[in-house]
């Protein structure tokens, strides 16, 4: 009865599944050619349910149901209604649930403040005296005789007043609508998190609940110009990237980036001055086979280049080498000179001298 009803429906949308299957009955059918049949004339139920049928050739299942040879008015008497789907598979509505409104607390002047953190540290204090005496209030009205301490503040109180600073930011989203295609933020697949603050729906399945639903903030509020100068200021501007990396993804890696700084200082700073530098009078050694080599690569480190050894040398028509064809681990490399950094293995050696190996 219920696929009869799906077959039927035009106002509703389905899942996938049930779509594609209706999509193929349409294509190849009519609708007014499926009619209900009783359950215990259906011959596909003997083949579907666990019972010990009649399958000789006389049977049901190879020339159907006596009905069928009879007029379609002796048929039998559909029983089944179009109205109502009470399956899984019902249309498909999308709908935003937004979490109701807590009490609204009074909050601080955000122009009065230059510094994220002491903008949250006078909130959350403003918050945890209001609670105080509301509670005193209360217990008052109630005329309980307990007496209150105002509590110190605590990590929670601070992060209570940071989700509060972010709902007060998206305040002038509340008129969109979040399923209408043209609303400034339907292309971030909003959502509300249980304390009510927008956020982004990622593709980062694997990431931390941060990173993976990132807060959505207007860009030109007063919140989100101090949140991105206090990242700024924590970490001591490292960048454009490092720093959208470290506010959209709550996390980052700051050794990664300090030793990033520091070899490439060392390559451009100081290691040049440690080369003995003259004015080139003579012209220098070529390259030959056999000799051993580094490939330089600029996208790693000195330490990781890999070894070569030259194969084949390819002079230019002044007769001084250009290119070279150098064997590595991986295969073979045709380079320019300028990307080769000969080791001094074996140059320069007497008749006295060995060679020693480890």
């Amino acid at each position: 009865m219920t696929v009869l009803k799906w077959i039927r429906n035009d106002n509703r949308r389905f899942k996938d599944f049930v779509a594609h299957r209706l999509g193929e009955i349409e294509e190849n059918s009519e609708v007014k050619s499926w009619r209900w049949v009783p359950t215990k004339m259906n011959v596909a139920d003997l083949a579907t349910r666990a019972s010990t049928s009649d399958l000789s050739p006389e049977s049901v299942w190879f020339r159907g149901p006596s009905f069928l040879k009879k007029d379609s008015s002796q048929w039998p008497e559909e029983k089944c209604s179009d109205s109502g789907l009470e399956s899984d598979e019902v249309e498909i509505v999308k709908t935003i649930i937004k979490p109701k409104k807590d009490v609204k607390y009074p909050l601080p002047d955000v122009k009065r403040f230059s510094k994220w953190w002491r903008l949250l540290r006078a909130t959350a204090q403003v918050r945890n005296i209001a609670n105080f005496w509301l509670q005193k209030v209360r217990d008052r009205l109630n005329h309980n005789s307990v007496k209150r301490v105002l509590p110190s503040l605590t990590v929670e109180h601070i992060r209570e007043a940071e989700s509060e600073w972010y709902k007060e930011a998206q305040s002038e989203y509340h008129g969109l609508s979040l399923t209408d295609k043209k609303s400034r933020v339907y292309g971030l697949s909003p959502f509300y998190d249980d304390e009510g603050v927008l956020r982004m729906n990622s593709r980062l399945t694997n990431s931390e609940f941060p990173g993976k639903f990132p807060i959505i903030l207007p860009p030109k509020h007063k919140v989100t110009r101090l949140l991105i100068m206090e990242s700024h200021e924590r970490h001591l501007h490292c960048g454009q990237f490092t720093d959208r990396d470290m506010i959209l993804r709550k996390a980052w890696r700051k050794s990664q980036r300090l030793a990033d700084m520091f070899w490439k200082r060392w390559s451009r700073e100081y290691l040049p001055q440690l080369a003995k530098r003259s004015k080139w009078h003579d012209q220098g050694r070529q390259l030959q086979v056999g000799d051993v080599v580094l490939v330089t690569d600029e996208n790693g480190p000195r330490n990781q280049w890999p070894l070569a050894i030259v194969i084949e040398v390819r002079p230019g028509k002044d007769g001084k080498i250009r290119t070279v064809v150098v064997q590595t681990t991986k295969g073979k490399y045709c380079c320019p000179v300028t990307k080769i950094v000969p080791l001094d293995v074996g140059a320069d050696r007497t008749e006295g001298e060995c060679e020693i190996f480890d």
